[in-house]
């Protein structure tokens, strides 16, 4: 497993939060709300708001992913300020 990484999410745009993964888990680390989504590794990064779940991680605790591909994630912060989330992968 690599070491977890805080990420920084603007306020409505997509951050890549991870590269190349099966399985994540995500940890909001402020009182925002995120929302996630995936695509296969390589492929085009999303850009509909439309495509996103909602995480469903409270502050300091985890949602867990597990995908049945290499995916890339990405992060969408609803807001309302900037804030990061934790990454284990």
């Amino acid at each position: 497993m690599a070491a977890p990484a805080v990420t920084a999410c603007a306020v409505g745009v997509y951050t890549k939060v991870a590269t190349g993964v099966t399985s994540l888990r995500v940890f909001p680390l402020d009182g925002n709300n995120y929302l996630w989504t995936y695509r296969l590794t390589a492929a085009g990064a999303p850009t509909l708001l439309t495509e996103a779940s909602d995480i469903h991680g409270t502050l300091n605790t985890a949602a867990a992913f597990v995908l049945s591909a290499s995916s890339d994630v990405y992060i969408w912060n609803q807001g309302p300020s900037a804030g990061n989330v934790r990454v284990d992968t």
